[in-house]
């Protein structure tokens, strides 16, 4: 699994238009969200992967880095989508830096 610092995504994303933050927590966790991302529910996400960029390096985010965990071993061992990185510390570690 691949790994990022939510400085390395800041500093990444900024540059090269390839990354794309996915946001996979669920809608009661994102009213407040300060993040632009992509949101796609992880439950939604890991019955259609499809709905992934392929061409992009797609950064998965939920709120502390365990569930997009769970679901990029999911998406590499059974749908072999890489180009996935997990966001370190999720949500909760990139908000102290905005």
């Amino acid at each position: 699994m691949n790994y990022i610092s939510p400085k390395d995504w800041m500093d990444k994303h900024v540059k090269d238009t390839e990354y794309q933050l996915i946001d996979i927590r669920e809608a009661y966790e994102c009213a407040d969200c300060k993040v632009d991302a992509l949101r796609i529910p992880m439950a939604e996400l890991a019955e259609n992967p499809e709905k992934l960029d392929k061409q992009k390096k797609n950064v998965i985010m939920c709120q502390s880095g365990r569930r997009a965990e769970a679901l990029v071993n999911l998406l590499e061992t059974d749908f072999q989508i890489h180009q996935l990185h997990i966001l370190e510390g999720g949500y909760s570690s990139l908000i102290e830096l905005i």
